[in-house]
């Protein structure tokens, strides 16, 4: 079957993107540096429009399972072939309507389509439980935070624990700016170099999510130091899970109380967007980032804090392990499926 076939109707050809997505489509991202991602419309999507960067592919579904042309277009073949087709067309990194229409898609029949999608399903319904508590958890100390601390306005103003007093945000942390290693380092075999974080494009949810490493490491971030960009846009947080390295759109900031310092710059993040003045920041420096004024609390609060939240840290973390588990497996179950070598029947 061609996907152009399977994927939407002839009615709707000329409506490939730009159009109103539905629940159950799979939407594909055909320019730009995220090119070839894709995502299924989720079932309380209501009715939405999508831009003219986003293909709406529409599964005939007595014939295609939504969620398996998602899994297929995901695919690590799939995934390689569309980025070749995106790379050597006219305009870089762009998918065309002709292209997608192009696509031959071999599926088995609808109820083999529904075995296999229930075993991935069943996988990723872990990872995304895992990523909603892990969402839960960090609400949860950005509040005790927020509790004990207020917004740390540096106007010496009682909380509900103590006092803070008028400060910088160096004095609680010191402050790493990262700087890019040489491109004739970068390399994608992470046995051999260090992974290596840009910038914001290379923040996951949580931790992060980039996939080049160099073997020539210039400034290195220690597990579980806070990371935040400083380059539009400014103030984003990620964690390091591992030692790694930090390009020149990242500061590492640390001190002895990680989780303290990791809620303490998540609290901060909306200032960096829109400071007193209306400034938004396009980048910071690192004499901006310590210098950014804040109320010091007393260290016996912080230490208290950090026991409270230490647990929820580490929680996190235990979490990410195990999400990291089941998406290695899942990877490594998804081409054999899709190639029909793995017979989820047996």
């Amino acid at each position: 079957m061609r996907a152009g076939l399977v994927g939407i109707s002839e009615a709707d050809a000329d409506k490939l993107t730009g159009a109103a997505a539905l629940p159950g489509d799979v939407l594909l991202n055909i320019t730009g540096d995220s090119v070839a991602r894709g995502c299924m419309a989720p079932g309380n999507l209501g009715e939405a429009r999508v831009s003219q960067h986003v293909a709406i592919l529409r599964a005939r579904r007595e014939v295609l399972i939504p969620a398996y042309l998602m899994y297929w277009l995901v695919s690590p073949s799939t995934q390689h072939y569309l980025l070749q087709l995106a790379s050597a067309g006219a305009t870089r990194n762009a998918l065309t309507k002709g292209m997608l229409e192009g696509l031959i898609l071999r599926a088995p029949d609808v109820a083999k389509q529904k075995e296999i999608v229930e075993i991935l399903g069943a996988l990723d319904s872990k990872i995304d439980s895992n990523d909603r508590l892990a969402v839960t958890l960090e609400q949860v100390g950005l509040t005790e935070f927020s509790r004990r601390f207020g917004d740390l306005t540096p106007d010496g103003g009682d909380t509900s624990e103590g006092s803070l007093q008028a400060g910088v945000l160096g004095d609680l942390v010191d402050v790493c700016m990262g700087q890019s290693p040489p491109g004739s380092s970068y390399t994608p075999d992470h046995e051999v170099g260090l992974l290596l974080v840009q910038g914001n494009g290379g923040f996951g949810v949580r931790y992060p999510a980039a996939d080049v490493y160099t073997t020539h490491p210039s400034k290195v971030a220690f597990a579980g130091d806070t990371l935040m960009t400083v380059r539009a846009p400014v103030g984003a947080v990620n964690v390091a899970h591992s030692e790694l390295c930090i390009g020149r759109g990242v500061a590492a900031l640390r001190s002895p109380f990680p989780a303290f310092t990791e809620f303490l710059v998540r609290s901060l993040e909306p200032r960096w967007s829109s400071e007193e003045s209306g400034t938004i920041f396009g980048a910071v420096n690192r004499d901006q980032i310590a210098g950014l004024p804040v109320g010091i609390p007393e260290e016996k609060e912080v230490a208290d804090f950090e026991a409270f939240a230490r647990p929820l840290i580490e929680k996190l973390f235990a979490l990410h392990v195990e999400s990291a588990r089941w998406t290695r497996l899942r990877d490594a179950l998804l081409p054999g499926i899709m190639r029909g070598t793995i017979d989820v029947l047996s």
